[in-house]
Formats: C-alpha cells, sequence, structure tokens
C-alpha cells in the first residue's frame, strides 16, 4: 500500500510538471509578465543598452512600401508601411500577397501565427524594444505582430522588425477592436530609373578584379531591382554561357512585362521561379521555356570580362547615373 501511494504521489508530480511546461508555450497564458499571446517572452523594460540596435532602414518615398488592406468591424480601410531593407523583409515580401485574420494582444498589438517560417539567417534586424507602427516577426511562433501601442516592456526573446507603419497606420489598426483581417502585397511601384542609369558591376575571383558597367532597361521590374542595390552575389558558372546567383527577394509579378523565353548575350536577368540573377556571356542556341525577365545589358567589354572568370565569381552590383 505504502509503495502505491509513493508511485501515485510520482505520477501526480510529473502530471503537474508537464502540465506547467506545456502551459508556457500557451496562446493564452495566465501571467503576460511571463509569456506574450503566441508566447513572446516579456520583461519589464530595465536594461534598454542590452536591445541590439536596429540595423535596417526602413525604406522611405520612392522605395518599397507594402499595402495593407484591413477588414473587420471598423470597416474597409487601406494603409501603407516602410519595408526595411532587411534581408528578412525581402523574404517576407517573398510571399506576398497574403491574407490572415489578426487578433487583438494586451491592447497593444495585433497577432497571428503564421504558415511560414523566415530563416535565421535572414534575421539581422531582431530587437528587444519595439515602436509603436513596428511590424515584427517572432521566429519561435512563427508569429507576425503589428503593434499599435507600448506598454513599456520589452520582449525578451527578440522580434525581426519587417516594416513600420506611419500614424495613420498605426491610428487604422488600432481602430479595430479584435478580429481584423489584414491582406499584405506590395504597393505599386513608385520606383523610376533615372535617364542614363547603368549598373556598375565589380567582378573578383581567381581571374583577377574587373569593373564593368551594363545600362539598365526603362521597365518597373528594373526599377523594382534597381531599389534594392547595392546587393553582392556569389554567383556560379551554368552551361558555359551564364553566371547566376540566388536572390534573397522577388519582384512582384505585376512588375514584370519584359518577359522573354530567349535571351541575347550580354543580358542581365531575373528569372521568376528562382528567384534568380543571371548573366549571360554566351549562347548555347536554347530558350529558357519558364520565361525571364531582362533587366539590364551589358555592352562587348562587359562580357569579355566577364567570360574571362572559367568558374565562380563574386560580384558587387551598384547603380550609378
Amino acid at each position: 500500500m505504502m509503495k502505491r501511494k509513493f508511485y501515485a504521489l510520482l505520477l501526480a508530480g510529473a502530471m503537474m510538471l508537464s502540465l506547467a511546461a506545456c502551459g508556457s508555450n500557451s496562446a493564452s497564458p495566465s501571467s503576460s509578465e511571463t509569456d506574450d499571446g503566441a508566447g513572446i517572452s516579456q520583461a519589464p523594460v530595465t536594461a534598454p543598452d542590452t536591445a541590439p540596435a536596429q540595423t535596417g532602414t526602413a525604406v522611405t518615398a520612392g522605395g518599397r512600401t507594402i499595402r495593407l488592406t484591413l477588414e473587420g468591424d471598423a470597416g474597409t480601410r487601406e494603409i501603407t508601411a516602410a519595408l526595411m531593407d532587411t534581408p528578412a523583409a525581402a523574404e517576407f515580401a517573398g510571399h506576398f500577397p497574403f491574407t490572415v485574420e489578426m487578433h487583438e494582444h494586451l491592447d497593444r498589438q495585433k497577432e497571428v501565427y503564421l504558415d511560414f517560417s523566415l530563416s535565421e539567417e535572414s534575421q539581422t534586424n531582431s530587437v528587444h524594444e519595439y515602436e509603436i507602427g513596428d511590424i515584427v516577426y517572432w521566429h519561435p511562433g512563427p508569429t507576425m505582430g503589428i503593434f499599435h501601442a507600448h506598454d513599456g516592456r520589452s520582449i525578451s526573446a527578440g522580434v525581426e522588425v519587417l516594416a513600420k507603419l506611419d500614424e495613420g497606420g498605426v491610428e487604422a489598426i488600432a481602430s479595430y477592436a479584435d478580429l481584423v483581417s489584414v491582406t499584405f502585397e506590395m504597393a505599386e511601384s513608385g520606383n523610376s530609373v533615372p535617364a542614363g542609369a547603368q549598373l556598375e558591376i565589380a567582378l573578383s575571383g581567381a581571374e583577377g578584379d574587373h569593373t564593368i558597367t551594363a545600362a539598365l532597361l526603362d521597365t518597373p521590374a528594373a526599377a523594382e531591382f534597381a531599389a534594392h542595390l547595392p546587393l553582392s552575389f556569389h554567383m556560379t558558372d551554368y552551361a558555359n554561357r551564364e553566371k547566376h546567383a540566388h536572390m534573397d527577394f522577388s519582384i512582384d509579378d505585376s512588375l514584370l512585362e519584359n518577359i522573354t523565353v530567349d535571351y541575347a548575350i550580354g543580358d542581365i536577368i531575373y528569372y521568376p521561379p528562382g528567384p534568380t540573377y543571371a548573366i549571360y556571356y554566351d549562347h548555347d542556341g536554347r530558350t529558357i521555356a519558364a520565361g525571364m525577365e531582362v533587366i539590364a545589358r551589358m555592352d562587348q567589354a562587359g562580357i569579355d570580362a566577364l567570360g574571362s572568370y572559367a568558374n565562380d565569381v563574386d560580384v558587387t552590383v551598384s547603380l550609378v547615373s
């Protein structure tokens, strides 16, 4: 009998520990001081100097802007936010357009569990101190939140800032009492290519260093690409005809107006299924069935320079005018 009581006590203790552990990840915790909604760990703001500085830069007018369409008890509204110039923000925008239903939490934010995650290596703009208007990604969720108020606490686990609402956007998101359907998409590009704009392309590899130029096309996709510059790629050789590299962001399909299945030597292209950036220095007589968007063209000097690299080449692309 004593053994039975002993084992019963052990079992009860184990169950209590198990429930306590599960409760720490609950979407509705009993104490917001230790767990924030979808699991965002909270702490009073006592050591601001421990919060890493935001390393991303919000893209200003003429840069990348996202549009949020809100639907709920406060009606239908459209607001915009400035996308941060960071790898995580670019990866986030690559999932556009999508619609989620966000709920109110702690009278300071709308939040939702996402059905996709952002790669850890892309998260370079993580902070503990959020600001009103921040659109953030919390990787343990994965959760997205939009802060419309501040309760004086920090996010101990850290959040990645993806975009920033202006004051009007903050007021709009706060006007919804609880549930709000939010559609995220890129706003129509306000980018334009300056007359005579060119790309300056620095090449570096086993064959030495070269700097070449390419004429940027006057198209919406080329302007969107230019808005991300400068960019650096490690490009590999493919089929003895091109150097190519994976891109950390996608160009909105609505901006692709120069799609072709054939290419010319010297073309610099964007390949949507990758998304891939490629530069052609030779032609093998074949077409690209999936299609590609031409964004710039090199002259013969650039073609010869790129072709002189037998294998991989490090490339930095900048905009000059």
